[in-house]
């Protein structure tokens, strides 16, 4: 995504945080559920560039918005932390 390449992942997510979700709203990743469905989408992208440079497109835009958030998020929990109680 960060290369501004489509993505296809498989349907077990749950370490992929908001950032999955946030590219398959985009259209920028693809969920897929076994190995000729890899296939198919991938040969789709082949098939229509225009398609795969939006999906592409859409996969950076994600990454760029999301960028900071671990920052963001470590910063806030150590502002918690280190506060008085």
């Amino acid at each position: 995504a960060w290369h501004g390449v489509p993505v296809v992942m498989g349907p077990h997510m749950e370490q992929t945080g908001p950032v999955a979700a946030a590219l398959t709203n985009a259209g920028a990743l693809i969920v897929v559920k076994n190995g000729p469905e890899v296939f198919a989408q991938c040969a789709r992208w082949e098939d229509d560039a225009a398609l795969r440079r939006r999906a592409g497109r859409a996969a950076r835009l994600v990454l760029h918005a999301e960028e900071g958030v671990v920052a963001k998020t470590a910063d806030a929990i150590a502002g918690v932390v280190q506060s008085p109680a």
